[in-house]
């Protein structure tokens, strides 16, 4: 099934806020991903068989077209916002691989007692990473729209063509959840075989996610 993302004040506001694309440049060789065990971050690599089906009833507010619906109305409210404070900034991971954010989205919601940061890494199995860019405008409303969402990070490794995503969800069920997700599946269709990785940082924050991961 179809849903209708290309229309709307969301994704219109998004083609006019963001500017150039990222330089088309891949390569291969890049290294896995893996959990620092000295900060507690937990890997969900190929962990498709542990995922806990959430309760019937909260699957009605995860679907997306409620998804959208939630992200457009919060829009029009000045909920959703696109914070240029981290846009430029390089960030390096525990594995020595450098990523640079070009985009971040933050809904205003209340901090949560028990946050939980959500790292995805892969690599793109088809397009330039331009193309790339510019697509991974539509499924933003998905992204935002869906429950206990509170910000996210899109980065690249313009130098090996691995991109990654750092989220903060209000508690690590909402990760949970999200792991579950229609446009997360997506995602997962569009990575490069074996390139897909996945890491939960339960009760963090993303400002300390951030903090000693900050080299500009």
């Amino acid at each position: 099934m179809a849903y209708p993302l290309a229309k709307g004040p969301f994704v219109e506001r998004m083609f006019l806020e963001h500017g150039d694309p990222a330089p088309n440049r891949q390569a291969r060789g890049a290294s896995r991903f893996r959990p620092s065990r000295k900060e507690g971050g937990v890997s969900m690599s190929d962990a498709t068989d542990t995922r806990k089906e959430p309760p019937r009833r909260q699957k009605v507010r995860h679907l997306p077209p409620i998804c959208f619906l939630a992200a457009n109305a919060n829009l029009l409210i000045g909920w959703v916002r696109f914070p240029r404070e981290h846009l430029g900034r390089v960030l390096e991971m525990d594995d020595g691989q450098r990523f640079t954010v070009f985009r971040h989205a933050h809904l205003k919601r209340r901090a949560s007692g028990k946050p939980a940061v959500f790292v995805v890494r892969f690599k793109f199995a088809r397009f330039s990473q331009a193309a790339n860019r510019r697509l991974s405008i539509i499924p933003i409303p998905l992204i935002v729209g869906f429950p206990g969402f509170m910000d996210k990070l899109w980065m690249v490794n313009a130098e090996n063509g691995y991109w990654q995503g750092v989220y903060q969800f209000e508690s690590p069920a909402a990760v949970e959840a999200y792991r579950h997700s229609f446009v997360l599946g997506l995602m997962n269709r569009r990575a490069a075989s074996g390139t897909l990785s996945e890491q939960v940082h339960p009760g963090t924050h993303l400002r300390d996610f951030l903090e000693p991961r900050n080299r500009l």
